[in-house]
Formats: C-alpha cells, sequence, structure tokens
C-alpha cells in the first residue's frame, strides 16, 4: 500500500485533521468512536472490536489522597479516597505529568517507600467498559514484561471509588521526539553534550528499542505504536519504549480492529486485519 493509497483509505473512515484524528496521533477504539455518536467518523464502528474479556481476577484496593483531575475536595471527602489520620492512603496525588486521548498520567508520592511514581488512570468521558478493559489489559502486559527498557510496573488496582490505577515508576525523560527535533534541548547537554556523539546516541537508542521488542516478541506481544513520542530518555541515559496501551497478544482471535498512528501504521494496521499482523509489523514501525 502506498502513501497516497494509505491516506486515502484513511479519510474514507473520516480520519483526517478535521475529524480530530491526526496522522501523528494514536487513535484507539475510544478515539475512534469517541465519547458522542453524532461526532463519529462514518466507518468507525465497523472497525472496533468488542471489549476484551478481563484477564486476571478481583483487583486491590489502592489507597489514594489528594486531588485527581476531575475530582472535587468534596468528592475525595466522600469516597473516603483521603483515609483515616492515623491510616493514611499510601499514594498522594501531587500533579499532572501528561495525559493522552484516553489517559491521565499522575505524579505521586508513595509513602510507605518515600519514593515518586506515577499513577495513570482513565478520563472520565472515555471510562467505559471498553478503556477499562484496554487499561487493565495494558497493566497486566507491562507487568509480565519485565526488561530493563520496559517502564516497571509497580501495582494496579481500584481507589475507593472504584476507578482503576496502574502505578509505575516515574521516569524522569524526556520523548526522543523532543530531541530529534529540537538540536537545543536542553537535555542535550546532559546526554550527549557534543554534536558528534549525537548520532551514536541515536543508534544506542534505536538498538536498545530494538532489543525491548525482540523481548516483547519472544513473549508473544506485539506493540503496535512503535514511535519517537513512544520512547522515554531518562536523565541517565536509560532508555524506555513505553506506552504498550495497544499491543496485541499473538494467537489470540482475530478482530478487526483500527489502531495506531497513521503516519507509521503498516499496511496491515490500515486494513485493520490483526490476523496478519506479528513482529514484522513492529519492525516496519521501528524503521
Amino acid at each position: 500500500m502506498q502513501r497516497d493509497e494509505l491516506v486515502a483509505h484513511l479519510r474514507t473512515l473520516g480520519v483526517d485533521e478535521a475529524s480530530g484524528l491526526a496522522f501523528d496521533a494514536t487513535i484507539t477504539p475510544e478515539t475512534l468512536l469517541g465519547p458522542f455518536p453524532s461526532a463519529r467518523p462514518p466507518g468507525a464502528a465497523a472497525l472496533v472490536a468488542a471489549p476484551p474479556g478481563a484477564s486476571v481476577g478481583p483487583l486491590p484496593r489502592i489507597g489514594l489522597s489528594g486531588l485527581v483531575s476531575g475530582q472535587s475536595a468534596s468528592d475525595v471527602a466522600v469516597s473516603g479516597a483521603s483515609g483515616r489520620i492515623e491510616d493514611p492512603a499510601d499514594f498522594e496525588i501531587l500533579s499532572v505529568l501528561g495525559e493522552g486521548g484516553m489517559g491521565r498520567v499522575h505524579l505521586a508520592r508513595q509513602r510507605s517507600l518515600g519514593r515518586d511514581v506515577a499513577i495513570k488512570t482513565l478520563k472520565a468521558e472515555v471510562a467505559d467498559v471498553h478503556a477499562v478493559e484496554m487499561l487493565r489489559e495494558e497493566a497486566t502486559t507491562m507487568g509480565r514484561l519485565e526488561h530493563p527498557n520496559m517502564v516497571p510496573v509497580h501495582a494496579v488496582g481500584r481507589d475507593d471509588s472504584g476507578r482503576l490505577l496502574l502505578v509505575m515508576k516515574r521516569v524522569d525523560g524526556v520523548a526522543w521526539s523532543d530531541l530529534l527535533h529540537d538540536p537545543h534541548h536542553p537535555r542535550w547537554e546532559v546526554l550527549a553534550p557534543r554534536d558528534e556523539d549525537r548520532l551514536e546516541l541515536h543508534l544506542s537508542v534505536l538498538a536498545q528499542v530494538a532489543n525491548a521488542l525482540e523481548f516483547a516478541h519472544s513473549r508473544g506481544v506485539v506493540h503496535r505504536d512503535v514511535k519517537p513520542e513512544n520512547v522515554l530518555l531518562g536523565e541517565h541515559g536509560e532508555v524506555y519504549l513505553a506506552d504498550w496501551g495497544i499491543a496485541l497478544r499473538l494467537g489470540g482471535a482475530a478482530s478487526m480492529t483500527l489502531v495506531g498512528t497513521p503516519a507509521y501504521m503498516a499496511p496491515e494496521m490500515v486494513r485493520a486485519d490483526s490476523a496478519r499482523i506479528d513482529a514484522r509489523t513492529d519492525v516496519f514501525l521501528l524503521g
């Protein structure tokens, strides 16, 4: 499939700037359908699979204090999320680190271990059954893929209000895309002070992302959204392949689901044919 064919095909599904589905942004079933039926792109519903079944058993409670975006002080008080004074919640929300089409990542303090962590939650407007199962699947996928180039998962559970929480290592890093697009980014002074070292850094990052993918493929998982925006570089040069929200476990039932980033999609992804997706799909994205 040529580039022009790809663009034309996606536009027939309503994937263009006018619909709010940019070519460099990740498409998920939730962003494709959107929270409002009247605003859904034509043909979208036919390309969204049914929600996956629950992948694990009941989830534990995670004590949470502080305001999560979308909550008011009264919400926290009513839900009891702040805990009792003599038994405070372990995690205290401090701020918002970032957000995407479906989720929001918060900076939180874990009191019991005296460390900062990242907590991912769903936005209220997309927190339906499908989105909850997608986040739960992301958590279990990341939890099973323990590798130096993947962000460690500490826990998954629910707060007192029933909201799903994914607790991860807080990475004080920068997206690889920021360095690729900005030769004057301040992080260059830390990672590669000399201009002649930058190509070596890029090649090292590429190799480590390839290592992460090789490991995932050996475990039967395909990432499906490999792009510079989803590669994080830590302050000491650590490399993490992040955002496993649309990862696919091979060997399951085939489905017609349009997901991924249009600017990077492999042909089989554009055709929404999961039966043809395998490790070679990630190799295409990496290239």
